[in-house]
């Protein structure tokens, strides 16, 4: 049970998909569910650290919660933390969040998320 409990965010990726096919489209609910979304897929979803370890061309395996941060050392949060603030960086921690098929379901998660979170904010502010 505790195993299912840790992937949460994709029954609310799943809740975002049917909210986006019904023809009577809820966009509070849209936006709820797509920050969620956004919120589990970048610090909550189960991935690798990724982060640089002192051997060349090594990364740390430990396991991390979400695409952004780092593993339990406190360094390797703020080694995260410096790759996506540096642009110079992006294209490593891009490459190191695509390394295994469940860290590339939280990536396509997060940017659906993203997408969807900016279309229905302007759809809800459109109509205010």
């Amino acid at each position: 049970m505790n195993s299912i409990l840790r992937y949460w965010g994709y029954l609310a990726a799943l809740g975002l998909v049917l909210a986006w096919t019904t023809h009577n489209r809820n966009w509070v609910l849209i936006l709820v569910l797509s920050v969620v979304v956004v919120i589990y897929s970048f610090f909550r979803a189960p991935a690798w650290c990724g982060a640089p370890i002192r051997k060349k061309d090594a990364y740390c395996r430990n396991n991390a919660y979400g695409l952004l941060m780092g593993c339990h050392l406190r360094q390797h949060r703020w080694e995260k933390l410096k790759m996506t603030v540096a642009p110079k960086r992006w294209r490593e921690l891009v490459g190191r969040c695509l390394t295994s098929t469940q860290q590339k379901l939280a990536v396509l998660a997060g940017i659906a998320g993203s997408i969807s979170t900016m279309l229905a904010l302007i759809k809800v502010l459109a109509k205010a």
